[in-house]
């Protein structure tokens, strides 16, 4: 039997175990952003997904954390972005 995730919102909309990728929550973090126009950094656009994150070792072997070049990569993405506003 394959686990199902119901998640409630305040309004009372459902979201019904439909496959969301990390791109997808990206993009709609993106999207909240502009609309409420405030600044965003998007840490898989800059960074890549956890393929990508992997390969370039920049996380722990549990595939959630960044390890020490991890950090640093982040941080410079962050340092970046802070430079432009």
């Amino acid at each position: 039997m394959t686990p199902k995730l119901h998640l409630f919102t305040e309004d009372g909309s459902i979201f019904k175990n439909e496959p969301v990728t990390i791109e997808d929550y990206s993009n709609k973090q993106c999207d909240i952003a502009k609309e409420l126009k405030i600044g965003h950094v998007s840490l898989y656009r800059n960074l890549g997904n956890f393929v990508l994150t992997k390969t370039n070792e920049l996380m722990y072997s549990d595939g959630v954390h960044p390890n020490k070049i991890g950090g640093y990569a982040i941080s410079n993405v962050i340092y970046d972005r802070l430079l432009r506003i």
